[in-house]
């Protein structure tokens, strides 16, 4: 099995880490009480658990990064993820999953901000049953990657 890979430019501490480098890392990394973190330079990761036994749609917040989707065992809808404007945005990684496994049947549709796009179109459905879908922003528009 292969283990994903730690994003890019976020550091790492293990047992032989020097005080230095656990001091630099612990002033580069902030941990809120809703746990998001928030690296210097920007970088967020905030795991975001939407239930569509009650939710049927989502507008991504800027503090974003994971979004898992998921219910109660026969209480799932479909959801729409609605994405922030590309303005401004370019490197922004955001990555949606469905934790339940029911998209098969309750779709997630990824929607773009008014007429902006993920890989040419304005949305793209998830009904793959446990599918996940990692987007990169260029600025311009979303790739799904």
């Amino acid at each position: 099995m292969r283990l994903p890979r730690w994003p890019t430019g976020l550091k790492t501490a293990n047992a032989s880490t020097s005080a230095s480098t656990l001091n630099a890392l612990a002033t580069a990394l902030t941990i809120s009480d809703d746990l998001s973190s928030t690296f210097a330079g920007g970088q967020y990761i905030k795991r975001v658990i939407l239930d569509t036994s009650s939710t049927t749609a989502y507008a991504v917040l800027a503090t974003d990064y994971y979004i898992g989707v998921g219910s109660a065992v026969g209480t799932a809808q479909a959801l729409m993820v609605n994405l922030p404007a590309v303005s401004g945005l370019t490197g922004r990684v955001l990555i949606i999953k469905d934790e339940s496994g029911e998209c098969g049947t309750y779709n997630i549709t990824l929607n773009g901000n008014g007429s902006e796009t993920i890989d040419g179109q304005t949305t793209q459905v998830m009904n793959s049953n446990f599918a996940s879908v990692t987007l990169v922003c260029n600025g311009a528009s979303w790739s799904i990657v």
